[in-house]
C-alpha cells in the first residue's frame, strides 16, 4: 500500500504507474492511493502475511502461515544492536548477516541460551 500526495502539474495515473514500475515495487502487488495529506495516514508500523500451500515430498496440503506486525524503526534498531553484539563474537573480518550465527545475536552466555531455548 502506497499513499501519495500528487503535486500540481502531475497526473495521478502517471505517478502511480511510475511507482509500480520501480524496481523496489515491480515484483510485488502494489496499490497506490492518492490522499490529500500523507501525514494523516502515516503509520510506522508494518506487517506481513505469508502463506504457502503446497507439497512436501509426496504429502499434499502442507500449509505454512506466518504473520508479523512490527514498528519499523524499533525493529531496525533491534536488528542493528543484535548484529553489533554478534560481530563482537566473531573473528576479525567482514561478514554478511547470513554468515553470523543467530545465537550470537542474542544477549547472554551461549550455554545458558542453549539450555533455555532448546
Amino acid at each position: 500500500m502506497v499513499y501519495i500526495e500528487v503535486a500540481d502539474g502531475y497526473n495521478f495515473e502517471d505517478v502511480a504507474a511510475a511507482i509500480k514500475a520501480d524496481p523496489y515495487f515491480v515484483h510485488d502487488e502494489t496499490f497506490v492511493t492518492q490522499v490529500d495529506d500523507v501525514e494523516a495516514v502515516k503509520d510506522m508500523g508494518h506487517g506481513v502475511n505469508l502463506v504457502r500451500k503446497g507439497v512436501s515430498g509426496k504429502t499434499q496440503n502442507q500449509l505454512f502461515e506466518f504473520n508479523m506486525r512490527i514498528n519499523n524503526p524499533a525493529l531496525t534498531a533491534q536488528v542493528m544492536v543484535g548484529m553489533a553484539r554478534a560481530t563482537m563474537r566473531q573473528a576479525p573480518g567482514a561478514y554478511t548477516m547470513i554468515e553470523i550465527p543467530v545465537i550470537d545475536m542474542l544477549a547472554g552466555d551461549r550455554e545458558t541460551l542453549v539450555r533455555h531455548l532448546v
